[in-house]
């Protein structure tokens, strides 16, 4: 157990706990206006499925800023990712026929 803990430089103690299911992981969390906030981040996404996440997040800050609200912080709602980040698939072209 020692070296267990030494290698994965952690407690033992903590390991322990673990084991025993005393101390549970850590799951997502979530607070007031996440859902508000991804759905921000779609509709942008959705109008402009070629922005990266950085100039998504520019976008996002400078509406923000315009209707008097707080900003975002960066670490908390734009990881790049989450659902809201991913840009709808592109329709697939037909192949085309071979000349005759």
């Amino acid at each position: 157990m020692k070296t267990i803990a030494e290698t994965l430089e952690v407690a033992r103690s903590n390991i322990l706990e673990r084991q025993k299911g005393a101390r549970p992981a850590r799951g997502p969390q979530t607070r007031s206006g996440d859902a508000e906030l991804s759905a921000d981040i779609r509709h942008l996404v959705d109008q402009r499925p070629t922005y990266g996440y950085r100039r998504i997040a520019a976008l996002l800050k400078r509406e923000r800023r315009s209707a008097d609200q707080d900003p975002v912080n960066a670490k908390k709602g734009l990881s790049p990712d989450e659902e809201a980040w991913v840009a709808p698939s592109a329709p697939q072209r037909a192949p085309d026929a071979a000349p005759a």
